[in-house]
């Protein structure tokens, strides 16, 4: 059930959390009935994902939880599964540049001619951690839904075990 693609990974400072907040987005094709996934199996074998063990075990468990709450379970050994299960976590510092026009022009010097000032701009660098969950159909390897959520801070992000179980189950909430 759920398309799996990108599973980033939003799992950040634990201590300066408290201003940092989360965004948590998804997408499904229209087209596709979500009632149809029952079963579902990972894209990759455990041990592949390129994070920490522990963080991989906890988002595997967390969406193993997650599904099986809905009725989907993971496929039996040797049995076909509906669905497969992608995800990946980044994390890094990301930029945000703000321009803010001026809202006022002074004349020119020669008193007929109009000058513009340039606008000021500030770069913000914070840290972004992003956990994405993709679910591909496992007939048409075609992806039907995906999820992602991430969290900024304005300090340096860490891998936090408990936030990537809080990112699962706040992607996997709007599933369906």
């Amino acid at each position: 059930m759920r398309a799996t693609m990108a599973l980033a990974a939003l799992l950040l400072v634990g201590t300066a959390s408290g201003c940092a907040s989360w965004t948590v987005k998804s997408e499904r094709v229209a087209a596709v009935s979500l009632d149809q996934y029952r079963t579902f199996a990972w894209s990759q074998p455990a041990g592949t994902v390129t994070i920490d063990p522990l963080i991989e075990q906890r988002v595997r468990d967390q969406v193993t939880r997650d599904l099986g709450r809905r009725g989907i379970v993971p496929a039996a050994a040797g049995a076909a599964p509906d669905f497969l299960v992608d995800y990946r976590m980044t994390t890094g510092a990301l930029y945000q540049t703000i321009v803010q026009p001026q809202l006022f022009a002074a004349p020119g010097a020669s008193g007929g001619s109009y000058v513009a000032p340039l606008p000021s701009s500030a770069t913000y660098t914070y840290d972004d951690a992003r956990l994405s969950l993709a679910f591909i159909d496992a007939r048409s390897g075609r992806v039907f839904w995906h999820g992602f959520a991430s969290y900024a801070t304005d300090r340096p992000a860490e891998a936090v075990p408990h936030r990537a179980e809080q990112a699962v189950n706040k992607i996997l909430r709007k599933y369906g």
